[in-house]
């Protein structure tokens, strides 16, 4: 493999990783979100159920 081409490579393979690194914080950030909207739905329902549920 000539030089320039091992620079290509790595420079595709660290643009992949970012994209990757990238992809990752947003998915925590859905989770996240999922997760707030869960318990507030669940509370909401606890509130809606009243003193009887």
């Amino acid at each position: 493999m000539k030089l320039m081409e091992l620079c290509s490579s790595l420079e595709s393979t660290l643009a992949q990783l970012e994209t990757a690194r990238r992809g990752a914080q947003d998915g925590e950030a859905i989770e996240h979100r999922m997760q707030q909207w869960n318990e507030n739905w669940a509370s909401s329902m606890r509130h809606a159920s009243g003193p009887t549920g």
